[in-house]
């Protein structure tokens, strides 16, 4: 049986027909199937079933019925049936190659819902295995390049039927089958469809009445790219384009200067503008006609045609750009566009390297026509520079010993930094192509720990544009060089005191659990770590390490100025946990003399280098956080004068601000009459929440949604505005 810390993964809910208890059935983390009986009416355990399975399970339990299932064993070669009646559980397997003797390959369970059977794929294959009530498992039938199959639709009194999907190519098959013959088919047809859209991902098919009174069918269907096709009598008769949906990043760009008569282009005229309050008041007013109501609709779409495609003043109107997911495109070979596009989305240039692309780096050069250079690093840690012309290589070549970057080897473990060196080897011929080597390491216990997060502090346009660190380490992705900037790094405290923000460019902060399962519920507090460490990423120093015995992860983490955010979880007090770390340059703590500073002999006009030993401090506060995180970002603004406002999306999709002030390591519980009049709030153990932003979602009980933040700010004109859009994807 669990113990209290064993995790669970509840997988059915089963609800008999006028019963009052309800099943739960599910597995746990030690390989045992768990049933539990409960009482629907107030919530009591009636009785907990566990049994352990030797090797543990592979994928999710396939219900076939009220008191059975089915689940593939951890080796993928073994089918298990299992019956849970009266709370007691019970076992019986079968191997697959008994069950299908002419058919190879790995087995995958599909999610259908078909009354007493099971849908098992076999490479192309699909075979429905019946489970008797006796619990053993007959093969009905063995159907060739099926891709998806639908859950049971019942039609008419005593019948069923469910939809297969075969795939050749652009040719898409449906068959509609009975659940009472196999031998005879309801419906065949097949249509086209454009490669671009993948391969079939899901249907769904519904049942209409013919003007003969017999049944028809229609399908809907979801394809890779998440598009949606209505298909009916061998036609394609609806679709719908949902290219968002698998949108895996999003960042923005500057639109193009407003030219000489463009306003008259996009903007109403008084009497268009007139017409168009006129009728929606009328529509308001309930007092349209037929033909208002098609007017106002056609308003409605040329309204996007009208948007303008320029900057205005403020900074607001920005080109929102989405990276999707290359999966769900049909061509295998990598593609990069380098060169901007134009606002209605027309191509200007396309490059497919021969190489392979594992990074895409923004370098801090510009050629005579204003076009960036990129540095795109390979699989074998290779850097390819873009444009590909003889300036840029110029360019480059006098820059060449000051780029660095460094790579995140989650699974050994491992940080490396590394560094340019020279023209790859001579059997290339490849002007472009440039050689790199491994600086340093730093190499965590693998045994122990395991990184689950890091985090960086984004780059803005001044440090991409303006003076340069010669020991900079270019590490970042396209959209971060719009990150906010660092107004001032002096910090005069309420003693008249001044400390000096370390604001280096090549900081990293890195999280790592022990023990390396770091779910929660899977350890005890007493045996649990979350450490974290800053990095220099061109030196490989290790500039802080701070552990919190009993916390673990997932951790989400934000970067900005000298400080650094991060979220987790508290075993011991069953709680989330957000913490932040200021860092401060320390060489800088004496920088008061003006005396030095006129005769030169003050530290501030020496030359800094990365790889000179720095001396810094932190300071570090911890508060009780009452949600779930799925991602965090922070507040920009052109300037950096207005203070930082932490944007936090929850589990429950919500937006909270966070004030940075409550964030502040050095609030106490009675903070000074000074520390009052700086901004010092009074220490507390947990951090206020104000939503700013709430979306409610109404599910049915058979809906699954999972749901992908992501979200970028970026700077305004006005120096107090700053402003974040967010994408949630839903697939």
């Amino acid at each position: 049986m669990c113990s209290f810390y064993c995790s669970i993964d509840i997988q059915h809910l089963i609800h008999p027909e006028g019963s009052e208890t309800i099943y739960a059935i599910g597995v746990s983390d030690l390989a045992q199937f768990e049933a539990y009986v409960i009482n629907v009416r107030n919530g009591e355990l009636l009785k907990h079933s566990s049994m352990s399975f030797p090797g543990g399970f592979f994928g999710d339990i396939s219900l076939v019925a009220s008191d059975k299932a089915v689940v593939l064993d951890s080796s993928g070669s073994i089918l298990v049936s299992i019956s849970f009646i009266d709370g007691e559980t019970k076992f019986q397997q079968v191997e697959i190659a008994n069950l299908l003797q002419h058919i190879s390959g790995s087995a995958v369970l599909l999610p259908s819902k078909l009354a007493g059977m099971v849908a098992l794929k076999i490479g192309k294959s699909l075979s429905f295995i019946k489970v008797t009530n006796e619990r053993r498992l007959e093969v009905v039938d063995t159907i060739p390049r099926v891709e998806v199959v639908s859950d049971s639709l019942s039609f008419s009194e005593g019948q069923s039927a469910f939809g297969l999907l075969q795939q050749d190519g652009s040719k898409i098959y449906l068959t509609i089958k009975t659940g009472n013959d196999w031998r005879s088919h309801l419906l065949e047809e097949s249509f086209e469809v454009d490669q671009h859209r993948g391969f079939v991902h899901k249907v769904f098919i519904n049942n209409y009445i013919r003007t003969d009174r017999t049944y028809g069918f229609r399908a809907l269907i979801v394809m890779e790219d998440h598009s949606l096709l209505l298909m009916q009598q061998g036609a394609i008769i609806w679709n719908r384009e949902d290219g968002l949906a698998s949108i895996i990043d999003v960042t923005t760009s500057e639109l193009t200067v407003e030219k000489a008569g463009v306003v008259s282009k996009v903007e109403h005229s008084l009497f268009e503008w007139l017409q168009g309050h006129l009728l929606k008041l009328k529509g308001t007013l309930m007092l349209a006609t037929p033909d208002d109501i098609a007017a106002i609709q056609r308003l409605r779409l040329q309204s996007a045609e009208k948007s303008k495609m320029t900057r205005d003043h403020n900074g607001f109107r920005k080109l929102l750009i989405g990276a999707q997911d290359t999966s769900v495109a049909s061509a295998s070979s990598s593609c990069i566009r380098l060169e901007p596009i134009s606002p209605c989305g027309e191509e200007l240039n396309f490059l497919a390297p021969v190489h392979s692309i594992a990074q895409v780096t923004p370098l801090p050069f510009t050629d005579s026509i204003e076009q960036r250079l990129h540095l795109v690093i390979d699989a074998v840690g290779n850097g390819h520079l873009y444009p590909r012309t003889p300036e840029a290589v110029s360019i480059f070549q006098k820059e060449l010993g000051n780029i660095y970057w460094y790579s995140v080897e989650v699974n050994s473990n491992v940080l490396r930094g590394h560094v340019l060196k020279k023209n790859c080897v001579a059997e290339i011929g490849d002007d472009y192509c440039f050689e790199s080597s491994d600086l340093w390491s730093v190499v965590f216990p693998s045994d122990s720990e395991k990184i689950i997060a890091t985090s960086t502090r984004k780059l803005s346009r001044r440090d991409i544009d303006g003076p340069r660190d010669p020991l900079s380490c270019f590490s970042f992705s396209l959209g971060e060089i719009y990150a906010p900037v660092v107004h001032t790094q002096a910090k005069v405290t309420a003693e008249q005191d001044v400390s000096y923000k370390y604001t280096s460019k090549n900081l990293l902060f890195v999280a790592t659990v022990t023990p390396k399962s770091a779910d929660i519920g899977s350890v005890i507090p007493e045996g649990s770590w979350l450490f974290v460490y800053l990095i220099d990423t061109v030196t490989g120093r290790v500039l802080h390490r701070m552990s919190h015995h009993g916390s673990q992860g997932p951790v989400h983490a934000v970067f900005s100025e000298n400080w650094v955010v991060y979220h987790y979880f508290n075993l011991r007090a069953h709680r989330y946990v957000m913490s932040v770390i200021k860092i401060y340059d320390q060489s800088r703590a004496d920088n008061k003399d003006v005396l030095k500073l006129v005769l030169g002999k003050h530290n501030l006009t020496a030359a800094l280098s990365s790889y000179s030993l720095p001396e810094v401090i932190t300071k570090c506060q911890s508060y009780f956080f009452t949600h779930s995180v799925k991602t965090v970002a922070v507040t920009a603004t052109a300037k950096g004068i207005t203070s930082r406002q932490l944007l936090i999306g929850t589990i429950g999709d919500q937006v909270l601000a966070v004030d940075k002030h409550f964030l502040d390591p050095r609030r106490t519980l009675n903070p000074t009459r000074a520390e009052k009049e700086e901004g010092i709030i009074p220490l507390t153990d947990s951090l206020p929440i104000m939503p700013q932003l709430e979306e409610k979602w109404i599910m049915s009980e058979r809906k699954e949604l999972e749901e992908k933040w992501r979200k970028r700010s970026f700077v305004t004109e006005l120096a107090r505005l700053s402003a974040i859009p967010f994408v949630r994807t839903s697939t």
